[in-house]
């Protein structure tokens, strides 16, 4: 299937996915209005306002100035309008995966303390722009927020990325930016070795590794790819989309369907 194909595809399961919002909404305004418990209905709103703030707690405060390498290796358009117009509220798929990933996170860090020193999320930064003299450009960093940092006591450094798939096929793309992204981990922080333990939906597990010498030119490509978001960025010129993978999921669908008709630009649903 070629990329105009996959976007077809894509567009077609959003347009099914308003039309089912559509029918659902109709359906609502068509059930009879009961009467119900208003002391059962303050009870159940309190329990939904503590699950809420419970999955929204994690949540990062973006600082200024600054690219995540998990955005240099996304879809360029989505980073952009994540930085430029603020973080789109987390759907329940973001802030689910994001609560089970800090108590898998814990699980990790209590097995490899053994071994020695065990970070979580460290948080590491380099210039993007190294060689700029406009400090327009030189405010820019890239962040690295590795899951789990190890330095054993024999003074090896070892990176470790937890991924979880849920529905989700773990192809090609997907593997790709998952080596570019612990690669990229790995030249910031001088690691020996990053390891990427992949748990798949049906609870199989895939272990992949990735040296110094192969993080060289993960970084580059990541470097790369963080200059442009930030030139564009800097110059208000929205990037193309990035059809892929992530699509479905995307938090900015809507709002990167508009920015396509108002920019005359394809957009990436």
């Amino acid at each position: 299937m070629d990329k105009r194909e996959q976007v077809l595809d894509q567009e077609h399961e959003i347009e099914q996915e308003k039309i089912e919002e559509e029918e659902e909404l109709e359906f609502e305004e068509e059930l009879e209005e009961v009467e119900v418990d208003q002391e059962l209905v303050s009870c159940l709103s309190n329990a939904v306002r503590r699950v809420i703030n419970l999955l929204s707690s994690g949540r990062k405060v973006r600082e200024p100035y600054t690219i995540r390498v998990t955005e240099a290796i996304s879809c360029l358009r989505k980073s952009y309008l994540n930085i430029v117009y603020g973080a789109c509220p987390d759907n329940l798929y973001m802030s689910i995966g994001r609560y089970m990933h800090n108590i898998v996170l814990d699980m990790f860090r209590q097995e490899l303390a053994q071994l020695g020193e065990v970070e979580i999320e460290p948080k590491i930064t380099t210039e993007i722009f190294t060689d700029a003299k406009s400090i327009v450009y030189k405010l820019w960093q890239l962040v690295a927020e590795p899951d789990i940092v190890v330095r054993t006591r024999n003074g090896q450094v070892h990176v470790i990325e937890l991924k979880f798939n849920f529905g989700k096929r773990t192809g090609t793309e997907a593997i790709r930016k998952y080596m570019m992204q612990v690669g990229t981990y790995v030249k910031m922080l001088n690691a020996d070795l990053g390891h990427i333990v992949i748990i798949k939906n049906s609870l199989d597990v895939k272990y992949l590794t990735v040296t110094r010498q192969e993080a060289e030119q993960y970084y580059r490509q990541v470097i790369e790819r963080a200059r442009k978001l930030a030139k564009s960025i800097i110059e208000e010129k929205i990037p193309e989309p990035e059809p892929g993978i992530d699509c479905k999921t995307c938090p900015y669908t809507t709002t990167c369907r508009h920015v396509a008709q108002v920019h005359g630009s394809s957009h990436g649903d």
